[in-house]
């Protein structure tokens, strides 16, 4: 049976409650498509991000990965499309304390490294199933933005790998600015399909000038 890898991040900051968390293990066990879901915590915390997801993907040796974290300003899903090879925490740091400026991830390592899941198609899907989502270009430069650039540079070259970034949502303790829109059986929902269209699509195969155009179908 083929697997799904789903990671959600602990808590963190402010945030007493992390969401990504609690919807990666409402989909934990299920079988989607014929494949397994396994759903784990990774801790925010930049000493142990990469080792962590070293030995997750050791043991589950899935074949896709939905990578997931928490953006407390977001109103809507956004799919990730670009991890950068950069460290820059917030003033509060990680959840040591850590707080590493313009520091690289990874030494001798590219600058950028690209989703290697379907990003566009999946974008698409999640606007189909009416989820608020855009498809964004900036991961940040903390601990979500290190998990995706370290799955990536990890990974498998067949293994598909996406980050989604989620908002808060509406009945949990929140720190959010502003009152949370989203429902969290529409975040879990958003999970659901992102994961069927991680296994209907696999590795996107786009060209460099078809990842900036969005000139891609997802028929």
């Amino acid at each position: 049976m083929r697997k799904v890898l789903v990671t959600g991040f602990d808590s963190f900051g402010s945030w007493s409650v992390n969401p990504s968390w609690l919807a990666a293990q409402a989909v934990d066990g299920e079988v989607i498509d014929k494949a397994l879901v396994v759903s784990r915590r990774l801790p925010v915390l930049y000493s142990e991000i990469r080792s962590s997801l070293l030995q997750l993907l050791s043991e589950t040796q899935p074949d896709a990965v939905l990578l997931t974290g928490l953006a407390g300003s977001a109103t809507a899903m956004r799919v990730e499309a670009v991890a950068l090879n950069l460290a820059t925490a917030p003033a509060f740091g990680d959840n040591a304390g850590c707080r590493p400026y313009k520091t690289a991830l990874v030494a001798d390592a590219p600058a950028a490294l690209f989703s290697s899941g379907a990003v566009h198609a999946i974008t698409r899907r999640l606007d189909q199933a009416h989820i608020p989502v855009s498809l964004s270009f900036s991961a940040g430069t903390f601990l979500c933005n290190a998990a995706l650039y370290h799955a990536l540079h990890i990974a498998k070259a067949e293994t598909a790998v996406v980050f989604l970034h989620v908002p808060p949502v509406i009945g949990m303790d929140t720190a959010a600015a502003r009152p949370p829109e989203m429902k969290f059986d529409l975040l879990v929902a958003a999970y659901r399909v992102v994961i069927r269209e991680l296994l209907r699509r696999g590795c996107s195969d786009l060209t460099a000038e078809e990842w900036f155009s969005g000139e891609t179908s997802t028929e």
